[in-house]
């Protein structure tokens, strides 16, 4: 209990410092935003990982824009408050995209679970279902319980990308984001480094601890006990890993601060580029992402390098990504292609690759400050972060657009 409460001491500390500093140089503030909320996500499940995650971040950026106009003036007192204010949603939860992760890929297979999202400084959160139904879900779709184990931290990580692509393209303010953003980038390495340097947390019911097990133990029920002390060498170096790459998630200029760069002398023609990097846990090993994002003029494009990771191989995958273009002055819409080879059938010792893709659009049609999304998907078989469903897959999802 009280490693955690110092943990949490340190990271209100480090937030302040780097929030206190980004009020004060953000050269893409945007004076508008948008705010994207999904009511459906192409299933009759009531939530997806997308949804969830779409949804937070807007609500977690519509709340801090409420604070910044609620404490606009420069008082000791209003700064207080301000930062305060801030670091609350994301400290009270923290957990919730976490959990609801879990939830939502057990909800695409009519799984029934319970979330408890708040904090109690000894479990951040929990989600809590049938073991019955988890076993028979290990029996007869193993890459899915597998993904099971680690989907937390997968709606983790695209919340965190989520947050970078916002500020790479200055739509919303960077202030607005980035204390959540901080949070859940150091919760999300922190968790995946936690297991190696703190063994004792190995044990069932850690994430990582079940996925190296399932993974190493595929034919093991999904209610064997194990620990550090009982786990393979193999086992342990393979945590090892995880704990050291965990360290990539820091390779990201938003949460440190620092804005993109200005490849171009000419401010009324300025080329724009930032990237980051980032590290999660994929059904058959991990995965290992480069982004890349360029601003010009109405253009906002995202690319992407991807190397998908199983026990001894290494796979690659990309994707480009044109982002809210400027169609009319009442309609964006984005356009992504994404291509992969991934372990064929997610298999944790497989040599052989199967190639896969998706594409995916989007348009939003606004009247003044109001409008409606619409969306489609398509992909091939394999694993795609943020999509349940690993077979061949189409959607259709819609919701609501609000603008400032």
């Amino acid at each position: 209990m009280r490693r955690k409460f110092v943990l949490l001491l340190f990271l209100i500390f480090f937030n302040i410092c780097v929030y206190a500093e980004s009020k004060v140089s953000d050269t893409t503030q945007s004076d508008s935003a948008e705010y994207p909320f999904l009511f459906f996500d192409g299933t009759r499940a009531d939530k997806t990982m997308n949804l969830v995650v779409t949804d937070y971040c807007s609500a977690s950026r519509l709340y801090s824009h409420l604070i910044d106009t609620t404490f606009s003036s420069e008082t000791w007192w209003n700064k207080v408050c301000d930062i305060s204010c801030r670091i609350l949603m994301p400290v009270f939860f923290v957990s919730f995209v976490h959990e609801e992760g879990h939830s939502s890929l057990l909800a695409s297979k009519e799984i029934v679970s319970y979330v408890n999202i708040f904090p109690d400084f000894t479990n951040a959160g929990e989600t809590y279902y049938s073991q019955a139904s988890v076993q028979s879900l290990h029996d007869t779709d193993y890459s899915t319980y597998n993904r099971l184990c680690t989907a937390g931290l997968e709606a983790d990580y695209l919340l965190i990308q989520n947050y970078n692509e916002l500020a790479a393209f200055g739509i919303d303010k960077k202030q607005n984001m980035q204390i959540d953003a901080l949070i859940h980038t150091l919760t999300l390495a922190g968790y995946e480094a936690e297991s190696f340097v703190l063994k004792d947390s190995i044990k069932r019911g850690n994430d990582i601890g079940d996925i190296v097990h399932s993974l190493y133990h595929p034919d093991a029920s999904v209610d064997d006990d194990y620990s550090w002390n009982t786990i393979s060498d193999d086992e342990k170096e393979y945590i090892k890993q995880i704990g050291m790459k965990s360290v990539i998630n820091f390779i990201n200029p938003f949460v440190f601060n620092v804005d993109p760069f200005d490849l171009s002398s000419k401010k009324d023609k300025s080329i724009l580029l930032t990237f980051d990097m980032a590290y999660a846990l994929a059904p058959f090993g991990d995965f290992i992402n480069e982004n890349a994002y360029f601003k010009f003029g109405k253009f906002n494009i995202k690319t992407y390098g991807r190397e998908y990771c199983n026990k001894n191989c290494v796979f690659p995958g990309f994707g480009i990504k044109l982002v809210n273009y400027q169609v009319t002055n009442w309609c964006t819409a984005s356009l992504i292609g994404h291509f992969w080879i991934e372990p064929e059938n997610l298999s944790f010792t497989t040599s052989t690759g199967k190639a896969g893709g998706a594409l995916e659009a989007e348009a939003d049609f606004t009247i003044k400050n109001i409008g409606l999304i619409l969306g489609v998907l398509y992909k091939t078989a394999g694993y795609m972060p943020g999509v349940e469903q690993h077979d061949q897959y189409f959607k259709v999802s819609c919701g609501l657009l609000l603008k400032r």
